[in-house]
């Protein structure tokens, strides 16, 4: 009867070589979505943050015995929680309404972004 040697790199000798190929692939896949919703998430946090502290400084600079400096320190402490970089406060309180502005940088992972918030409330006065 006649045989038939197999080379030695026939399919069949690298049957396991299939689950490599797929880590080789995936892997970098699943690194790129974990750091793209890390990303996603720090930005959230961001936004959040500048938002607060955009209502905490606008709010104390609209009371009746506030002023701007009082709003643009309140929004520089909301916003010292790690969320966000280079913060800047900007306060403009007027005769019936005041306005906080609060952008900063966002941690970057992946991507750099900045973010800003805007609030506007009416400034407390008496009336009558």
């Amino acid at each position: 009867p006649l045989r038939v040697r197999r080379c030695p790199m026939d399919i069949g000798a690298n049957r396991g070589l299939s689950n490599s190929v797929q880590v080789v692939v995936l892997l970098p896949m699943l690194i790129g979505l974990f750091l793209l919703l890390l990303q996603w998430s720090l930005h959230a946090w961001g936004d959040a943050t500048a938002r607060a502290a955009a209502q905490q400084a606008a709010v104390t600079a609209a009371a009746y015995d506030g002023d701007a400096g009082r709003g643009q320190t309140a929004g520089e402490q909301v916003a010292n929680n790690g969320a966000l970089r280079d913060v800047r406060v900007e306060v403009r309180r007027g005769a019936t309404e005041t306005t906080a502005t609060v952008s900063g940088a966002v941690v970057v992972v992946v991507w750099p972004a900045r973010i800003q918030a805007t609030v506007a409330v009416p400034t407390e006065r008496i009336t009558g």
